[in-house]
């Protein structure tokens, strides 16, 4: 049996925020891309993802002055001294890769019944032994924090996503009363530790079963600034430091080794990341609005050109329809097919 779990659309529970380019206005666009439609003036958009890895940089919800007294309600609440005048107080963004993708799951279990047929007197028992394996695919969403050392700060985003609006990394929209850090940790590191937590999660899931195997695949990565505060005060044993999320307000570490953060504030990086684009959803050919889908390719119901939606798709593409009474058809479904070179085959 084969199942699908879930809506790829709400795999991950944050916003990000973009200009319409046809009135200006606010877009607000969930995960799931494909094409979406302007608040204001009505215009259907097509989401543009770029070639390279996408950063954005959460919006923060807390202000440096709202900062003391969510630290001593943390404080009073942990029968700790407020603080005091001297409290330092100073805002970072943490870099976090935001991975997503699909997990195929396959469980193979063995059932063992006792069949018991009565005949008279006579009692005839037998064992019967019976394979079931369920196949599910469902969307997987995780996050990863990009700085090594960081053992402090969050591992993952968790649930949070929900609170983030984010907005793409550009000078405008990076607060300057905070520091940004870049990754220590790459991309491909991020992937890497989701497919050590996916094959940790395939142990686990294989007790009790004959087979068990998890596979992570079709990923899609991106680099998230989420902005927290350092506070750091003094007490009877030195300098204690608070981390506070800036979009929260809730005091996720408390420590008094200060070295991942001169570390990740020391690191540069020359890496650059793509921003994705909005534009109107109109035939290039004859400039009619092209139909509202999330699909890879589409064609125009006025010139039947074909437009590809994703720059992975070959601008020669044909598409081909199977020769068939329609009239008998409810619906058809699309197919990829591949030819490969005479050396792969």
């Amino acid at each position: 049996m084969v199942s699908w779990s879930g809506n790829r659309s709400d795999a991950r529970g944050y916003v990000v925020e973009t200009g319409c380019p046809g009135c200006g206005g606010v877009v607000k666009l969930k995960h799931g891309f494909g094409t979406t439609r302007c608040d204001f003036c009505g215009s259907l958009l097509r989401i543009g993802l770029p070639a390279t890895v996408p950063a954005y940089v959460a919006r923060e919800r807390i202000s440096k002055f709202e900062v003391r007294p969510h630290l001593d309600r943390y404080l009073k609440a942990n029968d700790k001294p407020l603080s005091t005048f001297e409290l330092e107080i100073k805002g970072v963004y943490i870099p976090y890769w935001s991975v997503d993708g699909l997990l195929l799951k396959l469980r193979e279990q063995k059932e063992v019944k006792v069949l018991v047929e009565q005949n008279g007197y006579a009692r005839d028992e037998r064992t019967l032994e019976q394979q079931h394996a369920r196949v599910s695919l469902v969307p997987h969403s995780t996050s990863v924090c990009a700085i090594a050392d960081a053992v402090t700060a969050p591992a993952s985003l968790g649930v949070r996503t929900a609170g983030l609006v984010l907005r793409p990394m550009v000078e405008e929209n990076i607060n300057n009363e905070f520091e940004l850090f870049s990754p220590q940790i790459t991309s491909e590191g991020a992937v890497a530790k989701v497919e050590q937590q996916v094959a940790n999660l395939n142990r686990l899931a294989g007790l009790g079963s004959r087979k068990s195997v998890s596979k992570f695949f079709g990923h899609g990565i991106e680099l998230v600034q989420v902005p927290y505060y350092v506070c750091v005060s003094t007490d009877e044993d030195g300098s204690v430091a608070y981390l506070l999320d800036a979009v929260t307000g809730r005091v996720e570490s408390e420590f008094r080794d200060l070295d991942w953060i001169e570390n990740a504030a020391s690191i540069g990086s020359d890496q650059e990341y793509g921003e994705l684009s909005l534009s109107l959803h109109r035939c290039g050919d004859c400039g009619e609005d092209l139909p509202d889908s999330n699909g890879l390719v589409v064609i125009c119901g006025n010139c039947n050109v074909l437009t590809a939606l994703d720059p992975s798709v070959p601008r020669d593409l044909q598409i081909l329809t199977v020769a068939s009474d329609e009239s008998t058809a409810d619906f058809s479904l699309p197919f990829w097919v591949f030819e490969l070179p005479e050396c792969e085959r």
